[in-house]
């Protein structure tokens, strides 16, 4: 059977051209969008000519590999039932940096959640479920700067959402950049290590806990590091809640006027808030197009584990000129 998926992978590959799997891909990350739309994004991003794009789209038209539908009087495209399956042979084993590591990250993300509810039931459950949330993503961005040979030490990683600090700090005990005796040493008085992130500690490049603010200190380190020709990432975790902060949306703005394409934002879509449900109390939806809006491409995945972090990750490497946003929603 498996010879048989990759021999058919193969044949796949052969019939399908890069540039048709890029919009299948795109496609699959968007919601209700013009074909126009889409294709403009993709030849911005990839720098392909809008007319070699038009024709690749017209072929997988013609393969019924993406469908139109009408909404409220409007023509939209998405991936039809069969592009989707061909597009998931074609992935079948995804990335080889994907699948090495998903095992791996499964491992952590256990040991790391485990010691977390140890580190915070002894306070309570201070902010347990939002650092829970946040595990996932914190792992999977060291193993992104693992796999694609960047020291982890040099890390840019802005966690907006300061509150959930404590999953950094266990994350970071796993990856041994602070020792076990910092993690017990945990909002005890005198400690390094408080509630919130303070900077100084391993990886925390700034003091967060006011939220909203973690967008536009990464924009100013991510111009900071185009015009110095570093070629690296600034990694920004955001709350869900924390998007009801105009601030936040500023520096989108920001973000896409100076084509801050070194910038990957990750949205923690847990669904909750300190006040209760996220749509109760100011409505986020349809989050996506909000943030396409703003002229940032947009990676909405389900986050089931660690490896889906890690592989929007890999795709947002091959997005150019753009500021980069992956949407988390947990299962």
């Amino acid at each position: 059977m498996e010879e048989e998926r990759r021999f058919l992978r193969d044949i796949l590959l052969k019939s399908i051209n890069e540039k048709q799997i890029i919009i299948l891909k795109t496609l699959l990350t968007v919601g209700n969008t013009t074909l126009s739309r889409v294709l403009n994004n993709i030849s911005k991003a990839h720098d392909i000519p809008l007319s070699t794009l038009k024709f690749n789209a017209s072929t997988l038209t013609k393969y019924k590999l993406i469908e139109f539908y009408r909404l409220n009087g409007k023509r939209y495209v998405r991936v039809s039932p069969l592009g989707k399956k061909v597009l998931s042979w074609i992935e079948y084993d995804r990335d080889e940096a994907y699948l090495q590591h998903t095992d791996d990250l499964d491992e952590a993300s256990m040991k790391v959640k485990n010691e977390l509810r140890e580190i915070l039931s002894k306070l309570d459950g201070f902010h347990l479920h939002s650092s829970m949330t946040c595990i996932d993503i914190i792992l999977a961005i060291l193993y992104h700067r693992k796999i694609t040979n960047r020291r982890l030490e040099k890390t840019n990683l802005i966690l907006s959402k300061g509150h959930a600090t404590p999953a950094l700090y266990a994350v970071l005990k796993g990856f041994g950049l602070i020792k076990a005796r910092d993690i017990a040493s945990f909002s005890q008085p005198g400690s390094a290590f408080q509630t919130h992130a303070v900077k100084g500690n391993p990886l925390i490049k700034v003091s967060t806990g006011s939220l909203g603010q973690g967008l536009s200190i990464a924009n100013g380190i991510a111009l900071g590091m185009k015009m110095n020709g570093e070629e690296d990432y600034v990694y920004v975790v955001v709350g869900d809640g924390e998007t009801d902060e105009g601030q936040i949306w500023e520096a989108a703005a920001t973000a896409s006027t100076y084509g801050l394409d070194n910038i990957i934002l990750i949205i923690d879509r847990n669904g909750t808030q300190l006040s209760g449900e996220t749509e109760k109390i100011k409505r986020k939806e349809p989050l996506g197009l909000r943030w396409r809006s703003f002229g940032w491409e947009v990676l909405e995945i389900r986050l089931k584990s660690a490896a889906d972090i890690l592989y929007a990750l890999i795709r947002a490497d091959e997005i150019k000129n753009w500021p980069k946003v992956i949407i988390a929603r947990h299962v």
